[in-house]
């Protein structure tokens, strides 16, 4: 009710953050420094994962609106 009003504004918001989020968690390890040894290490799985689900349950909660009413 009075959330629905700024729902697009949300969702972008929420995207946003997730895109972040990955930017940072898949190609900031990429980085390497002039004094580094060089090794490219990708995220840990643990992190990877969390994120994934944390992607996929948000995504199913901001189309919810428009599947929902079939399992009614």
């Amino acid at each position: 009710m009075f959330f629905e009003r700024y729902q697009p504004i949300l969702i972008a918001v929420t995207l946003l953050a997730f895109v972040l989020a990955g930017r940072s968690l898949f190609f900031a390890a990429y980085a390497v420094d002039e004094n580094d040894c060089g090794e490219e290490k990708g995220p840990g799985w643990k992190k990877a994962s969390v994120f994934a689900t944390s992607c996929c349950l948000a995504l199913v909660f901001i189309s919810s609106e428009y599947w929902v009413h079939f399992l009614a």
